[in-house]
């Protein structure tokens, strides 16, 4: 994954859904159905650069619902609808307590509750347009199973565990070893992904664009 080389925030308290929630291959019948080489949801909705408000505080989570709603949006309707960081960091003070005043606290999101937020009150648009999703998984391990979300259901959500060393990434250094590129170094951030070529994930996060292979 790559990001450009200024400050940027994680965010992300991972927790693990609760057992009601089924994998999508448990809802579908996933193979009788096929991914297509390569998918691109993100053309219709390119980045711009906006980290709305990730580059300051640790509201990724809300950052990406809101992204994944532009995407859905703007490939369903021709929308250009964009979301503000006013948005997100309301959403993020909701569900967190966070204090734009005080900037307290600033602990990040936990995934399981923003997503069951998600589908139970929905996301506010504007006045007259509420999305409410529903909420199934994927085996991370399973790239078919990923790619064939993607394809036939819309950008999907993801939990990366980062490394210390994509904290200041310049975009020409190649990934290596040594203790900066422990797993986890650094902690956890929620992107998501419309888009793939091959095993190649495209993801959207800080208003910018990584790949996850």
């Amino acid at each position: 994954m790559h990001t450009d080389p200024r400050k940027v925030c994680l965010g992300a308290i991972h927790r693990p859904p609760p057992a009601h929630v089924p994998l999508l291959a448990n809802r579908a019948r996933l193979d009788l159905m096929l991914a297509p080489p390569s998918c691109d949801w993100h053309k219709a909705a390119p980045p711009n650069g906006d980290a709305l408000g990730n580059d300051s505080i640790g509201n990724c989570v809300t950052c990406w619902d809101y992204q994944e709603e532009r995407i859905r949006l703007a490939n369903s309707m021709g929308d250009t609808w964009k979301p503000t960081a006013a948005m997100t960091i309301a959403r993020y003070s909701r569900l967190t307590g966070y204090d734009p005043a005080t900037g307290q606290p600033d602990d990040g999101t936990d995934t399981a509750v923003d997503t069951a937020d998600l589908c139970s009150r929905g996301l506010e648009i504007n006045d007259q347009l509420l999305d409410v999703p529903h909420w199934t998984l994927l085996d991370p391990t399973n790239l078919e199973h990923m790619k064939i979300a993607i394809a036939h259901f819309g950008a999907v959500a993801m939990t990366l565990n980062l490394p210390i060393a994509l904290q200041d990434l310049d975009f020409a250094k190649a990934p290596g070893a040594g203790p900066d590129w422990v797993v986890g170094s650094w902690g956890m951030h929620r992107v998501g992904s419309g888009k793939y070529d091959g095993d190649v994930f495209t993801t959207r996060t800080w208003g910018q664009i990584g790949s996850v292979v």
